[in-house]
């Protein structure tokens, strides 16, 4: 018996084997092809005010925009774009879900590029979207960056029109200093206690002279403190200026590094993978199948030797 069980059981191996190769096969061929198209976009960081590269992009930033990549709004401008929803007969919210099953997004590890892969039975449909995802995200990127740079410099107006009123109060101030206590303005600062004063100084009591002194304090601070509120106007104008030209300087903080093409062959499913799968399941059940057979053999063959 044993005998009959190791003879059938090495007879079983190439069989089962083959057997398991042929069924792989047919399955492999009835599965259905999904095709993957990529598109590697570049991440780089927006520039600094003062007309620097910028700060390296960190992976909370990358995450960050693989979520917007993802995000139904983008998705949502792809399908209306691409008709999908008359391609695949359904509604916006069910292209929209069918599409973020199908799009993964990574980035390529020691560098900034960005691969956006879409899977799709079609792999005209997969080329499409991969490279339409792309140039939307593009797109909506340099928006958002034009809309932070005009919120900017709206921010920017509004301070410096602050900065305006506070000038002019400080100038009313020192005005009224001038014209209640009598001085005369230079337009410099004051060189001491006794440079401006009534033409009859010589006149008046020591009481006077103090009060004097310290109108002259008042002019001088008052002074000291316009110029300090004009120069800060002054400074809050010209970075305006350098916000508005900076905004108008073109920047690509995304590029298209490498359009997306027609895939010539499936990524799903893996042909080699299968068919060695089943030689190998095949195999491991060469042992369960022999045992069987073997038994059958030897009862028939006991069988015949009674007769």
């Amino acid at each position: 018996m044993l005998k009959r069980f190791f003879l059938v059981f090495l007879g079983m191996i190439p069989v089962c084997g083959i057997a398991g190769f042929l069924l792989a096969a047919v399955l492999t061929y009835q599965m259905p092809k999904i095709y993957e198209s990529e598109t590697l976009i570049q991440l780089m960081p927006p520039p600094e005010p003062s007309g620097g590269m910028g700060t390296p992009v960190s992976p909370r930033f990358f995450a960050t925009e693989f979520e917007r990549i993802k995000s139904r709004r983008l998705l949502g401008q792809v399908a209306e774009k691409l008709g999908l929803g008359e391609r695949w007969a359904g509604d916006r919210d069910s292209v929209v879900a069918r599409l973020k099953r199908m799009v993964s997004v990574e980035n390529l590890r020691g560098t900034d590029l960005v691969a956006v892969r879409v899977r799709c039975p079609n792999p005209v449909d997969a080329r499409d979207i991969a490279k339409e995802l792309a140039s939307v995200y593009q797109e909506d990127h340099a928006g958002q960056l034009r809309l932070a740079s005009e919120r900017q410099l709206a921010e920017l107006d509004k301070v410096i029109v602050d900065q305006e009123d506070r000038v002019e109060e400080r100038r009313k101030v020192l005005f009224t200093i001038v014209k209640t206590k009598g001085m005369i303005h230079q337009g410099e600062a004051a060189p001491g206690a006794g440079a401006e004063v009534p033409m009859n100084a010589e006149k008046e009591d020591r009481e006077a002279a103090i009060r004097r002194g310290l109108d002259a304090q008042d002019y001088v601070d008052a002074k000291r403190e316009l110029e300090t509120e004009e120069e800060l106007l002054k400074t809050l104008k010209f970075k305006r200026v350098e916000e508005q030209l900076q905004s108008r300087v073109p920047h690509e903080s995304v590029m298209i590094h490498e359009e997306a093409v027609i895939s010539g062959a499936p990524v799903s499913p893996n042909v080699t993978r299968n068919l060695v799968l089943g030689g190998v399941v095949g195999f491991l059940f060469s042992p369960f199948l022999a045992l069987p057979l073997a038994l059958w053999i030897h009862r028939s063959a006991t069988r015949k030797a009674v007769v």
